[in-house]
């Protein structure tokens, strides 16, 4: 299970409840360096499977794909991933012939500039569409299917609520209040829910409760 929000004090959290094959989507939020083995493992080309002394497949860490990294052996890129000198050496390219571009639009021999231009605007084109499109989860390859949405004007009451009906709320509880909890509260987690029941059933502020019925929502397959 994922719990994914836009940062400190966000009012919506989006929970992904996996079947075990899911991306790790913890090592999204903290990449490791292109130095690394890990991001070149999914790229059958750049990388091999992995195996132990005795020449066994093994598996040195969780979510490893049973693959490791290929390694340049040759000076002075030994030791690193080819993926890693793959994208150096195509950087390195890339950027000489952008010079050689510039250089070419800026000569004497082009007196127009509308093709330096045109490059430069579908370039700045291509930049704003792809930070600005909404895309759906399939093209990042992450399949989503949505079960379910709580809403609640109190975030204790929304978690509650998920923990009712998923029984997955306790680590929602501690990373939204890792202090000390009110007395009903705390009386609630421990399974003293009818007082905090009571109360938020006759605050006409308050969401209504999943607690006297948590199966009638939908719930889906996840």
């Amino acid at each position: 299970m994922f719990s994914l929000t836009s940062g400190n004090g966000s009012r919506e959290v989006m929970v992904i409840v996996g079947l075990g094959r899911c991306l790790d989507l913890e090592s999204f939020a903290t990449m490791p360096s292109p130095r690394n083995s890990r991001p070149w493992e999914k790229f059958m080309s750049l990388s091999q499977p992995q195996k132990d002394r005795d020449d066994i497949p093994d598996v040195s860490r969780r979510d490893s794909m049973f693959r490791k990294a290929k390694r340049c052996h040759v000076w002075p890129f030994n030791g690193l991933p080819v993926g890693f000198i793959v994208t150096q050496v195509s950087c390195t390219v890339i950027s000489v012939l952008w010079l050689f571009l510039v250089n070419v639009s800026a000569s004497k021999t082009m007196s127009e500039s509308w093709c330096l231009l045109g490059i430069g605007g579908l370039g700045m084109f291509q930049n704003v569409w792809l930070a600005a499109a909404e895309m759906p989860p399939e093209m990042r390859n992450l399949p989503l299917e949505r079960v379910d949405q709580i809403k609640c004007n109190k975030v204790m009451d929304a978690i509650m609520d998920f923990h009712v009906t998923y029984g997955q709320g306790k680590s929602l509880r501690d990373e939204f209040f890792p202090g000390t909890l009110k007395e009903d509260e705390e009386a609630w987690w421990n399974g003293q829910r009818e007082k905090y029941e009571s109360q938020r059933l006759n605050s006409r502020s308050r969401a209504p409760s999943r607690y006297n019925n948590p199966h009638t929502f939908r719930r889906g397959t996840y």
